[in-house]
């Protein structure tokens, strides 16, 4: 989990990108991956920048599932937004 922060009850990180199309590339793909995980993260786009933060709701608090999504979403970054 690189770079991403304990703030609260919140694992946060943000992502920066070259234009507006990369990052809309990506936000979606985390969009899809949150949807498939069934954990769905607080996250504020602008036009190279997305501000994610992500914890277990009902629990208010950073479980396994926040730790599965974060890695996930690490993997999105490595593998590029444009495949």
């Amino acid at each position: 989990m690189a770079n991403w922060k304990e703030k609260g009850n919140n694992l946060c990180k943000s992502f920066y990108f070259e234009d507006y199309s990369k990052t809309i590339l990506f936000a979606s793909r985390v969009f899809r991956l949150c949807d498939k995980l069934n954990h769905h993260a607080d996250i504020l786009v602008k036009y190279n920048k997305v501000q994610i933060r992500t914890t277990t709701h009902d629990q208010n608090k950073i479980t396994q599932k926040a730790h599965e999504l974060s890695k996930g979403i690490d993997l999105i970054e490595r593998e590029g937004t444009l495949k």
